[in-house]
């Protein structure tokens, strides 16, 4: 009798902690360890609100630039406008779709690459990558196809856009970019 008690108490135990840590185990499934999720993100990114400064591009073709980044949509979108009243003015619009930090970029190549966050490490980084590619055949088309966003501080962010063209690497440009007015 003692043996027949003894192995329903380790069933019993083996099924609570099987439930318990499956419940535990579930919203993280999908995160390594430190991860931050794409909505801990997006609240971050949300924070960059308002009118930023710096320097775009190396060497001579660097220059002075501001960006402005809007919270839209009730709290969903955040837009960012790039080289504003110019004519390669570009707006990149960023918001969480099912649960993935996305973004689609209006780029002045006249194409809308729609990139997906790669997974999220660290709080301080973030890296995109084209899953699609609005005005445009395919892909394979030359596109802004990387992006990533670096928080160096409250008021400093740094982003380079990367293009690919015949399938591989052609250009990156980098922002390097505090808060506040030129």
């Amino acid at each position: 009798m003692w043996q027949t008690m003894w192995k329903t108490m380790i069933l019993g135990l083996a099924l609570t902690l099987t439930v318990g840590l499956t419940a535990c185990a579930a919203p993280g499934a999908t995160r390594a360890a430190g991860a931050v999720s794409s909505d801990q993100m997006f609240e971050r990114m949300k924070g960059l609100e308002g009118q930023w400064v710096g320097q775009f591009g190396e060497g001579e073709q660097a220059g002075q630039t501001t960006v402005d980044y809007r919270v839209s949509s009730n709290g969903s979108a955040l837009i960012e406008t790039v080289f504003a009243g110019q004519p390669h003015e570009m707006v990149t619009v960023y918001t969480v779709n099912n649960g993935q930090l996305v973004l689609t970029h209006y780029c002045a190549m006249g194409n809308q690459p729609y990139m997906e966050a790669d997974p999220i490490t660290s709080a301080d980084e973030v890296s995109f990558e084209a899953t699609a590619l609005g005005n445009a055949p395919s892909l394979d088309a030359t596109h802004m196809h990387w992006a990533v966003l670096r928080f160096l501080g409250d008021d400093h962010i740094q982003s380079e856009w990367t293009v690919r063209a015949d399938g591989k690497r052609e250009f990156v440009g980098k922002m390097d970019l505090h808060r506040g007015d030129l």
